[in-house]
């Protein structure tokens, strides 16, 4: 059978329709996959993709991000074949050592009946478990925080950006600003949240094709504690139902329980749980 493993920085319009037809058959079967939608956008310097097909008929696709050049984000859609999910593995293992990758993150569904078992054999160290959250409108509950206000983050707000996502990890005084990291840094979708004027936070939203996800939701730890959490969780999905959208979505470490609460609470329900396993190189 005539085969083609593709290696492709862009992708078509008939490349996306193939793994989206892919995906929906996967997702028919309870499936779920951690697809970024903004890999499938024109001129995304961040994302490799690595197609496999049978004939003309896509039966595998490998999604691969890194935005510091240290670690690669990997996700694998395959008709449950085995054999054609080690070939895009393989692929991607020996692009990444190419291109002097530090480490590899595969992504699977936990209900996946082939990837996770496949990836133990590569990788083999658990790193963690991530909750994929969707967003039902009519679960909503609103809470109105009038004085907090969302500003569109600028250029010039690289280096702010890059100290709020390090919030709660790292100290401010310990905090290494490297320069790679933020030259890499994706202002488009930033929101900085404000309070009298003071910095309190901020929330991310990537919007592609009428679907819309929340990401980086921080609260500057001396503001914690007093609803701005939830407020800033408010304002950004009053950003996004604001405009026509077929899903909002959001995602959360499991170990995360104040976090998971919130997200409950705002309307959002489990749709899957993303297991990560680490390959270093």
């Amino acid at each position: 059978m005539e085969t083609e493993l593709c290696h492709l920085q862009q992708l078509t319009d008939s490349h996306i329709q193939a793994i989206q037809t892919l995906e929906s058959a996967q997702q028919k079967k309870n499936l779920s996959y951690k697809l970024d939608p903004k890999a499938f956008e024109k001129n995304s310097p961040h994302y490799q993709h690595f197609l496999y097909f049978e004939k003309t008929e896509l039966k595998g696709y490998l999604s691969a991000s890194t935005f510091d050049g240290v670690e690669i984000e990997a996700s694998i859609l395959t008709n449950n074949n085995q054999e054609i999910a080690i070939i895009l593995i393989n692929a991607l293992v020996n692009y990444a050592k190419e291109q002097e990758i530090k480490r590899i993150l595969f992504i699977s569904d936990r209900k996946d009946p082939i990837i996770p078992d496949l990836i133990k054999k590569y990788a083999g160290a658990f790193s963690f478990t991530e909750y994929r959250l969707n967003f039902d409108p009519a679960n909503f509950n609103q809470v109105d925080y009038s004085p907090l206000v969302l500003h569109s983050a600028s250029q010039e707000d690289r280096k702010l950006l890059y100290r709020l996502d390090h919030e709660g990890f790292t100290p401010q005084d310990k905090l290494i600003y490297e320069q790679k990291k933020i030259e890499a840094l994706e202002i488009e979708g930033n929101y900085i949240a404000y309070l009298d004027n003071e910095i309190v936070g901020k929330i991310k939203l990537d919007h592609f094709q009428g679907i819309i996800g929340i990401y980086g939701v921080v609260i500057v730890s001396e503001w914690q504690g007093q609803g701005l959490g939830r407020a800033l969780l408010n304002q950004g999905i009053q950003l996004a139902i604001d405009q026509p959208f077929q899903k909002l979505y959001l995602e959360v470490d499991s170990q995360n329980a104040r976090a998971l609460k919130l997200y409950l609470s705002a309307g959002f329900y489990q749709e899957a749980i993303f297991d990560y396993y680490e390959l270093d190189l």
